[in-house]
């Protein structure tokens, strides 16, 4: 670039960061302001050279001061200019431009009004008028009249001008006349001329400004059209591609790479479309032979083959661009995926079969009619539905006119139709072809054309004629249930999340007082229940809302003052979406029990009292002898210490020759429920011996043996006096003896009569032992028989009513839905709850029905992991919230054959050892492993343990650890018998405090 180039590049730059108000003008207003700007700046610098020359002109006349209205004339003016060139800038071109040349007019006139030199200094300066004039036509735009105005007012000002100085410089009225005369004309042709050029360059501007805007507009819409291109070639959802006929892969966009599943451009530019693995088609020849002979293809498709082997059905669009010879330069052409649209198509003509068989097997009637009640499509079921005979007997048949309606009035249904266009849950009575009356619930809405013109009905028709009917068995549910609640004798309340009171029955009112008003909208606790016990309501309601339901105690305090003690039952209320809203609590008087308790409690340690304080032994047992309790005085008796004793670890004190016949006598006197008393020897652990007087008295409540109170009492110094005298007796025996040795020969005769007699009596009574123990498991046996089939029949009859109680529910919430919309919300809770207490109550009836089921004899095929379910799932009440039960099933096949009833049992009992084994909660643990034709179950609790003295004693009958009245001792001994009769072994691995696993061991069939 050159020197002038570049001075010509920099002052158009500059020029543009100085204008840019005027960016947005059009093409002549920007000339001309460009052309201006430097006018302006000439101008102030003409400004200044002229009042140079001026000063320097009035000092070398040798005046003694400055003009100064000439002066200040031409400052004014520098001054005009400089505001001119700030409005140009500031975007004000017409002011600008008029403020110029008028100050410059002005300016002029004035210098030479005021001029005193001669007349050449006093005209000069109309030259400078000329040339301003001249410079017009470049800045007038729309008026092009103005430079007209500009001229006559130049003349007018001439004319003063020269008959101002005619006398001044003594000029003749020729010279006056032809001077005004010559400007005048000179001022007239600038005129005419400037006008000429200002409508010239006007058309030049245009001209050239249309051609500007035309060239601009072109350019913008080749660079939108090459964006528009770019952006629809890289962001349309269809491939789009370019091929050489030879196959040459020119381009391709994004989504025709995606299509293929390709990653960029350069995996495919420039290959063969036939050679390149993504782009297999089989039709690839049918495509080039109809595009060179029609010179394009249209939803042309095919099968291609994606790079990861998928097939993908295309719809190919594509044209041959060729030059003037008619010779092929490039395809190009556009790709669809239409996989998904076939395939749509395929689901749709099957969509249209199962609509067809829908229609055909649906349950309900479907139909089609005119809007003036013609049938005119029926599906199989309105026909039997309506008693007719086929579609075709009942198609042609008008509604209306044949009296299928019982209320001929369908003013309420053309009602509903000719405001919303449908009808939703529509009941009235339609009456069959046989004359019977049915009710039905109609789905059904207009199909209309594109102006709103009705073609036909069409909907869905229900027979409920036999739901009315237990809508209205419902009904008096109901009413039966309103008055369950008013009439119980227990208390119902029904609160909110914040303990607000919703509900409270007739017996809350006749009990605590309160009216329904003085204690609904209030937060009952606040009220009703004593300060003592608010902690626990609040932690109870706190607990509900965590979804979970307890049972506690707690005291009310009546509106007179009374205090009553309340068992609590409390369960969550859900809405339909299982969220708690509130919770709803059963509430029982037992004010008198626990004044009865308070009375034990105190009689309880009454005894503790006397029992620590006695001079004697005292002892308590469980009706099987178990000891639970010892006083100080028996433990002094036998050395044992107080958890020693307990149980059957007395007997550890008892001498081994006592042992045997303290059973036999405590068997024959608890059989028969009698008092016992018995004198045995006590070993102490010092070796010492005490003899002691045992007696024991049966504890009877409700005419039923609860255990045995006894006591000991120490006979060793009695016992010593009585073998002082048993010394004389044998003193006096040998006296005897002496005399009756002649009767030893008989006695020896007698004594070998005696011993054989007496090896029959031991004979006789192991086989007596033997026939008890078998009638005792036959006795249990029987009993668990009697509670199969009782539990057999409670599931048989149980079933039946929660069948009633599962469709009276199912009822209530759909005649809720359907008329009672407004209700539902409110009684939903209850609904629920009904439904989750038949769905508990299925699963118990369930399991109970798998536990009843024992047949001795039968082995069949069992699935262990379905029996373990059903054993917990019968002792959910006891794991509920208390419990975790902790499942590890093997995923083996495997075959085990069993008895049914009988594995049921024995699992029964020892899942229900291991809950009794824990107090409070705790955690169960239940595994099964197949391996070597074996199935090994372990149940592993974290329960109390059992100590390795009662280890070895656990599956002995009647031998149990547990407390009066919680066991027999029989159920360890009954399950080891069914492991057993199994070909199985049980095992037990236990440690007092540390829970306890049980390993059962049976044989297995590998599948």
């Amino acid at each position: 670039m050159n020197e002038t180039s570049f001075r010509y590049n920099f002052f158009q730059s500059f020029l543009d960061k100085k204008l840019k108000k005027y960016d947005g003008v059009d093409f002549a207003t920007k000339q001309k302001v460009r052309i201006f700007y430097p006018i302006c700046i000439a101008g102030i610098i003409s400004l200044l050279f002229l009042i140079g020359t001026s000063v320097f002109i009035q000092f070398s006349n040798n005046l003694q001061s400055l003009y100064l209205p000439v002066l200040v004339a031409e400052v004014t003016l520098l001054i005009i200019f400089i505001t001119c060139i700030r409005l140009l800038i500031k975007g004000f071109f017409d002011i600008s431009s008029h403020l110029f040349i008028f100050s410059a007019n002005v300016c002029g006139w004035f210098a030479m009004f005021l001029s005193r030199g001669s007349i050449i200094t006093s005209t000069d300066t109309i030259v400078l008028i000329l040339a301003v004039i001249n410079i017009i036509p470049l800045f007038i735009s729309k008026n092009h009249w103005t430079i007209f105005v500009y001229i006559i007012a130049n003349i007018i000002v001439l004319i003063i001008f020269t008959f101002r100085i005619k006398n001044q410089f003594n000029l003749e009225s020729a010279e006056i006349i032809d001077f005004i005369t010559d400007v005048s004309i000179a001022l007239f042709f600038i005129g005419i001329s400037g006008y000429q050029l200002l409508k010239i360059n006007d058309r030049i501007l245009n001209k050239v400004e249309s051609d500007y805007n035309k060239r601009l507009n072109a350019e913008n819409k080749l660079a939108e059209n090459e964006l528009k291109y770019t952006s629809i070639f890289e962001n349309a959802q269809i491939g789009i591609y370019q091929t050489t006929p030879e196959g040459a892969i020119l381009q391709a966009n994004p989504a025709m790479l995606k299509l293929q599943g390709l990653k960029s451009f350069d995996e495919v530019a420039h290959k063969n479309i036939e050679e390149v693995d993504v782009f297999i088609s089989k039709n690839r020849d049918e495509f080039r032979e109809k595009i060179e002979k029609d010179g394009y293809v249209k939803d042309f498709e095919s099968t291609w083959v994606k790079r990861n082997g998928e097939f993908i059905i295309v719809r190919e669009n594509a044209r041959a661009i060729r030059n003037e010879k008619g010779e092929t330069l490039y395809y190009e052409g556009f790709i669809v995926n239409i996989t998904k649209r076939k395939l749509a198509e395929k689901a749709l003509k099957e969509s249209e079969l199962k609509y067809s068989e829908l229609f055909n097997n649906a349950q309900i009637g479907i139909f089609q009619t005119m809007p003036s009640g013609e049938i005119i499509k029926a599906n199989p079921a309105l026909v039997k539905m309506l008693g007719y005979e086929s579609v075709k007997e009942l198609v042609g048949l008008n509604l209306l006119k044949n009296n299928f309606f019982v209320n001929k009035d369908r003013s309420d249904f053309e009602s509903l139709m000719q405001k919303q266009g449908y009808v939703k849950d529509f009941e009235s009575e339609w009456r069959k072809k046989n004359g019977e009356i049915i009710t039905i619930k109609e789905n059904s809405r207009t199909v209309s054309d594109d102006k709103g013109n009705r073609l036909f009905l069409e909907g869905f028709i229900e027979n409920i004629t036999e739901r009315k009917k237990i809508e209205r068995a419902l009904k008096e549910n109901e009413e039966k249930y309103r008055l369950l609640m008013e009439n119980m004798n227990d208390i119902v309340m029904l609160v909110d999340n914040n303990d607000v009171v919703l509900f409270v029955n007739k017996r809350f009112s006749e009990k605590l007082g309160y009216s329904e008003s003085e204690i609904i909208g209030k937060i009952g606790y606040e009220i009703l229940i004593d300060p003592e016990d608010r902690e626990k309501i609040i932690e109870a309601n706190r607990r509900r809302k965590s979804n979970i339901s307890n049972q506690y105690e707690a005291r009310f305090i009546a509106k007179d003052g009374t205090k009553f003690d309340f068992l609590i039952s409390g369960a969550p209320v859900k809405d339909p979406e299982g969220n708690v809203i509130g919770s709803i609590g059963n509430m029982i008087d037992i004010t008198e029990r626990k004044v009865a308790e308070e009375k034990l409690k105190k009689s309880q340690q009454l005894f503790q009292t006397l029992a620590h304080t006695s001079p004697v032994g005292i002892f308590r047992t469980r009706a099987d002898g178990y000891i639970t309790y010892v006083n100080p005085k028996w433990m002094e008796i036998s050395g044992l210490q107080f958890e020693e004793a307990l149980g059957n670890g007395w007997l550890k004190a008892v001498h081994p020759d006592d042992k045997k016949n303290l059973q036999i006598n405590w068997e024959l006197k608890s059989a028969k429920g009698e008092d016992s008393s018995m004198e045995y020897r006590f070993i102490k652990p010092d070796g010492s011996v005490v003899w002691v007087l045992g007696n024991a008295v049966p504890e009877i409540v409700d005419d039923k043996i609860q255990g045995y109170i006894g006591t000991v009492t120490d006979i060793t110094e009695k016992k010593k006096i009585e073998e002082e005298l048993a010394k004389y007796r044998e003193h006096l025996e040998f006296l005897v003896k002496e005399r009756t040795e002649e009767l030893e020969t008989t006695n020896e005769e007698l004594s070998s009569t005696n011993e054989e007699l007496h090896s029959q009596r031991e004979e006789l009574q192991i086989t007596l032992k033997n026939l008890q123990n078998a009638q005792k498991q036959l006795i249990q046996a029987e009993k668990m028989a009697s509670l199969g089939v009782l539990a057999s029949g409670v599931a048989h009859e149980i079933n039946n009513p929660l069948n009633f109680i599962r469709g009276g529910a199912f009822g209530l919430e759909d005649y809720l839905q359907e008329n009672l919309t407004d209700h539902l919300d409110h009684v939903q809770i209850f609904i629920d709850s009904i439904n989750e207490g038949v769905e508990r109550a299925a699963t118990i009836v369930t399991s109970l029905n798998h536990y009843s089921h024992k047949d001795e004899s039968k082995i069949t095929e069992c699935n262990i992991h379905d029996i373990i379910d059903n054993c917990l799932n019968i002792l959910g009440n006891q794991i509920r919230d208390i419990i975790s039960i902790e499942k590890n099933y093997t995923n083996k096949n495997f075959l085990l054959k069993c008895n049914e009833g009988k594995m049921h049992q024995a699992i029964l009992n020892i899942i229900t050892n291991a809950l009794q084994s824990i107090e409070g909660k705790g955690d169960i643990k239940i595994r099964t492993k197949a391996r070597n034709k074996q199935l090994q179950i372990q149940i592993t609790d974290n329960g109390c343990g059992i100590s390795e003295e009662n280890l070895s004693k656990i599956f002995d009958p009647f031998f149990t650890t547990k407390d009066p009245g919680k066991g027999t001792g029989l159920g360890l001994s009954i399950t080891y018998n069914i492991i057993e009769e199994h070909n199985g072994n049980i095992k037990i691995n236990s440690e007092l405090y540390s829970g306890t696993t049980v390993t059962i061991t049976l044989p297995i069939i590998s599948k």
